[in-house]
């Protein structure tokens, strides 16, 4: 896979990490955490890319996360030791930090995500500095100068309490271990580390394991297997299915990994067109719940209504990324040959690989079509 690719996945992963944390100061150590082990597993340049993606696709993140480095770093943003941060103190810090060899700065930031956080400091000051009233501080016909402590433990208490009225996030399936998977191919395993992603595999129900979050995730009410990108997590029932499952949610992260941010493949104008492609030239006249039953419901109700939604486009990403059930695959392929053909050439030009079959015969030849570039 390419360097933009990686330092995408990384991105997501340390934005996913980060949110899932409660507190502002959590989070903040969260993100030192995430950019020390992510400089360890890429290359300069690729690290690089990850620094400029993560300012770009986690900016809803980076309002709180300079509240929480502000706090950690005051006596090194305060120069004058007067107990409150200028506007002039930040834009001097930022020129430090700018100018400084190296691709740190002294207190062990990127100096890329340290200068981000500045300006997102400058750009809230006049607003930070009001955070709390301070009586004793201010004067009739004084306004504070600088952002003190106290107005930072207003702003983080108060961040802290949105935090986690609004962004609940927890591990799905908390206390069930990682499951390791033979079958995968070496360059999906590389994408799923840095992508974060736990493999879990449970005994029983998994939409029983999952009934507490049925409420605010009606999805989990009737899952068999289940994508959670957001807590980073691919879950699968043990069983005679379970392969088949597996590989159909590995699709859906694929789906996702292919694309920055929290936008997938089948969401992109080329893979949506080719999809039109192919829908125009179905029958209307088709009983799909006859010639088709083995297809998703969302893909069935697609094909009766002429279009896909967008989960039926990623319904249909994962079941032609699959190739466990091999007679959906081909069926998938005869039905959708433009999609299957732009699937194909995203996992080539990635250098991502399918499963086998299940008698390791060759997938070239699995359809009988050979025309295809199939991995």
């Amino acid at each position: 896979m390419n360097s933009e690719l990686k330092a995408s996945i990384s991105a997501d992963r340390t934005i996913d990490r980060v949110a899932m944390r409660p507190g502002v100061d959590a989070a903040y150590q969260t993100l030192i955490n995430e950019v020390n082990s992510t400089r360890a597993e890429l290359t300069p340049t690729e690290y690089a890319l990850f620094l400029k993606e993560f300012s770009t696709a986690g900016a809803s993140e980076l309002g709180d996360l300079s509240i929480g480095y502000a706090d950690a770093n005051f006596k090194v943003l305060d120069n004058d030791g007067d107990g409150q941060l200028s506007k002039d103190e930040i834009g001097k810090r930022k020129g430090e930090v700018t100018s400084a060899n190296g691709e740190r700065s002294e207190i062990g930031l990127p100096k890329e995500l340290e200068a981000t956080f500045l300006d997102n400091l400058m750009e809230r000051h006049d607003s930070l500095r009001f955070e709390s009233r301070d009586d004793g501080f201010l004067t009739l016909y004084q306004e504070p100068r600088g952002i003190t402590r106290k107005d930072l433990a207003s702003a983080i208490s108060r961040t802290d309490s949105l935090r986690k009225q609004f962004a609940p996030r927890t591990y799905l399936t908390k206390g069930f271990d990682s499951s390791p998977v033979a079958d995968i191919p070496d360059s999906v395993q590389e994408l799923l580390n840095l992508g974060g992603m736990e493999l879990k595999s449970v005994s029983g129900s998994l939409k029983d394991k999952l009934k507490e979050h049925h409420s605010e995730q009606p999805n989990t009410a009737m899952a068999v297997g289940l994508y959670s990108a957001t807590t980073n997590e691919i879950m699968t029932e043990k069983g005679s299915y379970e392969a088949k499952s597996r590989q159909h949610e590995i699709g859906h992260f694929i789906d996702d990994a292919l694309s920055p941010g929290r936008s997938h493949f089948t969401e992109r104008p080329a893979f949506v067109q080719a999809l039109d492609k192919d829908m125009s030239a179905l029958s209307s006249a088709t009983e799909w719940n006859k010639e088709f039953p083995e297809a998703h419901l969302f893909v069935r109700s697609g094909l009766y209504a002429g279009r896909m939604s967008e989960s039926a486009r990623k319904e249909i990403f994962a079941d032609l990324y699959q190739t466990r059930d091999t007679e959906l695959y081909c069926k998938m392929r005869s039905v959708f040959p433009a999609a299957s053909a732009a699937i194909d050439k995203a996992l080539h030009d990635q250098g991502i690989e399918r499963f086998s079959l299940k008698n390791n015969a060759p997938l070239s030849t699995a359809c009988g079509d050979t025309r295809a570039l199939i991995l």
